[in-house]
Order: structure tokens, then C-alpha cells, then sequence
């Protein structure tokens, strides 16, 4: 059988799944869940997920494990519906993923019993963040998650990315008034780019073993 090799991905290169379209990821069995790809694209992902995880629920690092591998499980649940989006991949399962861990947030801190976090403390400033962030628009959002949160390399000889990173700049500065009574730093940008954090190797191995293991007939963890 012949293969697109727009569609193969060496083994530790996301470099062609970045660049890659929504199509090309439909067509490329290798990154579905259960695909030989599918660890590299949980590990590409990972400190987005579990940073956010950090960020909301900083009382019980291991509730961010708990986080992580629910984000994930639920990416490989809906997989077909998320890769229909006309968007590109560099925001397609990002933007997913982002959401998918802010509610398993919300989630484990019910379930944890947990109290609303007090107003000047740092979670509270991060639940604020994603309220306004997940309000703006789906242009304000890919372009917030390209060039501030996930950070990709700057728009260069591109006159769309160009004016997308442009209009990122722009919702920044309505993020920092929105958030200029929070405990957060006043520099909304590097708030941003701190929220992915990589866990430490060990509990990365962990998370990607617990969701190559699942399938789709098992059952849902509670935060699912």
C-alpha cells in the first residue's frame, strides 16, 4: 500500500504533525488513539495539560495525574469528531485539550471537596483567566494558544500569521484588564506562556502508559 510521506512522522519529530492539515490528520492512522504516533502526540501535549492542571488544583499534585489522563482519554473518546474541524492541527487538539483539562479541574475540586480558592490566591486568578479566555472568540482563542500559551516559533513570510499574532497582541491587552485585580503578575504575556509545565519523566511514562491502556468499551474515570 502506498503512503502519503506527508503523512509519516518520525519517530520524536512533530514537526509534520504541526504543519500538517485537519485532512491529513483524519488520513493518518498512525496518530489516532491506539496508533503507533499517538505517544508522541500525549507527550507534544502533555505539559499544556498537566500545567493547567497545576494552575487550577495547586493543593494536590496528584490530582493533576488524575487530570492529564482524563484530558487525554476524553481526546481519544471524541477523536473523530475533534480532527473534523477546518482548523489546522496547531490548534485543533490543542484548543480541546485546554478545555478538556479546565473542566477535569473544576471536576477534581468538587469531587476533592475543596473550597472555592480565596480571591488573592493564584488559582482563583487562574479560574478568571480561563473564564475570559474561553469567552473571547475561537479566532481569539488559536491565536492566544499559538503565539502565548503553546508558543510556537514567531509568524515569519506569512502575511495570516503575521495579522493573527498581531490580533494574540491585542487580546493580551484585554486579558491584562481583566485581570488586573487578580493575584496573577501584570504581565499577562509570560502568565500565559508559563501556564504548560512538563511533569517530571517518570509520571509522563505513567500517563501515556494509562492511555495506550484504555479502549474505548472501558469504563469512564470519573472525571471523564
Amino acid at each position: 500500500m502506498n503512503e502519503n510521506p506527508s503523512l509519516l512522522l518520525p519517530d520524536h519529530d512533530f514537526s509534520l504533525y504541526i504543519r500538517s492539515t485537519a485532512k491529513e490528520l483524519r488520513r493518518n492512522p498512525a496518530l489516532r488513539p491506539g496508533g503507533q504516533h499517538f505517544d508522541l502526540l500525549i507527550e507534544h501535549y502533555l505539559p499544556l495539560v498537566y500545567g493547567t492542571a497545576l494552575k487550577l488544583v495547586p493543593e494536590s499534585t496528584e490530582s493533576a495525574q488524575r487530570i492529564s489522563e482524563s484530558a487525554f482519554e476524553l481526546l481519544a473518546l471524541k477523536w473523530n469528531k475533534v480532527v473534523r474541524s477546518r482548523y489546522g492541527n496547531a490548534t485543533l487538539i490543542a484548543l480541546f485539550l485546554q478545555r478538556a483539562a479546565v473542566s477535569a479541574s473544576i471536576r477534581e475540586r468538587k469531587r476533592l471537596r475543596l473550597k472555592k480558592p480565596d480571591r488573592r490566591s493564584s488559582a482563583a486568578g487562574y479560574l478568571l483567566l480561563y473564564k475570559r479566555f474561553f469567552q473571547l472568540n475561537k479566532k481569539s482563542q488559536r491565536s492566544l494558544l499559538i503565539f502565548n500559551i503553546v508558543n510556537y516559533p514567531p509568524a515569519t513570510n506569512s502575511p495570516k500569521l503575521t495579522s493573527l499574532q498581531k490580533y494574540a497582541a491585542k487580546k493580551v491587552r484585554y486579558l491584562n484588564r481583566k485581570l488586573r485585580k487578580t493575584s496573577l503578575p501584570a504581565d499577562t504575556n509570560s502568565v500565559l506562556a508559563g501556564i504548560p509545565t512538563p511533569p517530571p519523566a517518570e509520571l509522563t511514562a505513567t500517563i501515556i502508559d494509562s492511555v495506550r491502556r484504555w479502549n474505548v468499551a472501558a469504563p469512564r474515570s470519573d472525571l471523564t
